[in-house]
């Protein structure tokens, strides 16, 4: 370890201020046993079956949100945006959820946006997060005439006149 990392000792334990680590000291009768491990960051997590089954109530349309959305579930499961997307990272059955919802808001764009239902300036920006594109083929034809410019400098005969 560096030189410059400063040590603290606390209720038997070692801490170094330029890692998360904790080096544990066990006593046991005359042997002293050090355990490395890693020091959990932040609060514990709030994700448990209870979440899960409340965001598939959301995915039944237990909300009165007109368009399912991963902003909607996190307002549903009162947590944040990133608190969702970061529990569909850690947690499968939880991201199959919210990929069920992403998919559900799809279908619900393409079909109220084709039927005229939605506005469709809000719905075409939406869709955009979904991978659909407005696409504009230009085509060119034609020749091109390119003109060359010489440059030519005169100068006079007899400068002082």
């Amino acid at each position: 370890m560096k030189d410059s990392m400063r040590y603290y000792i606390n209720d038997g334990y070692r801490f170094c201020s330029g890692h998360r680590n904790i080096v544990s000291i066990h006593r046991s009768s005359s042997c002293v046993q050090l355990v490395d491990s890693v020091m959990p960051a932040g609060r514990p997590t709030k994700y448990n079956k209870a979440i899960l089954e409340k965001a598939n109530e959301y995915l039944n349309g237990d909300s009165e949100d007109v368009v399912l959305s991963a902003v909607g579930l996190a307002c549903y499961l009162n947590v944040t945006k990133s608190t969702v997307y970061l529990w569909g990272d850690e947690h499968k059955e939880f991201s199959d959820t919210l990929g069920k919802v992403q998919g559900l808001q799809e279908r619900q764009l393409v079909n109220n946006g084709v039927t005229g239902d939605w506005n469709s300036t809000i719905t075409k920006l939406m869709l955009a997060n979904h991978g659909y594109h407005e696409k504009q083929d230009i085509k060119q034809s034609g020749e091109l005439e390119i003109k060359t410019i010489e440059r030519v400098i005169v100068r006079p005969e007899n400068p002082d006149s």
